[in-house]
């Protein structure tokens, strides 16, 4: 599993993860370097345990799903959401991990929350 300690970020370690930190540059993202793409947007907090835990769990969704689906069909983008505020109000996220699937060419507007169990 991935270190919580604070010598690091433990959120670099997520393959294949773009760090987005404000919405002008998410809105960019969504309609020219991945338009058209089906967007996954983990939420995550810096000091949140089940947020490092998932890390495994992630890289190896990502790697499923790009070569299921290929690169040309989806991306992956990473938000702190207590420091990128918006994102949380926008998505009404209230805990962390939060994983959205953001709908191709919707600008954000059309996505899915995961209101499963937060376990492993």
């Amino acid at each position: 599993f991935p270190s919580h300690d604070s010598s690091g970020n433990w959120w670099e370690q997520l393959k294949h993860f773009e760090l987005v930190k404000d919405m002008d540059t998410f809105e960019h993202i969504l309609t020219t370097v991945h338009a058209g793409k089906t967007c996954f947007l983990d939420m995550f907090m810096a000091q949140c345990y089940h947020c490092v835990k998932m890390v495994p769990l992630l890289n190896q969704l990502t790697e499923e799903m790009l070569r299921i689906f290929g690169e040309e069909n989806v991306c992956f983008l990473k938000v702190n959401g207590v420091e990128s505020r918006a994102f949380s109000r926008r998505y009404k996220v209230t805990s962390y991990p939060t994983l959205l699937a953001i709908g191709s060419d919707t600008m954000g507007a059309r996505y899915g929350v995961y209101k499963g169990l937060r376990t492993y």
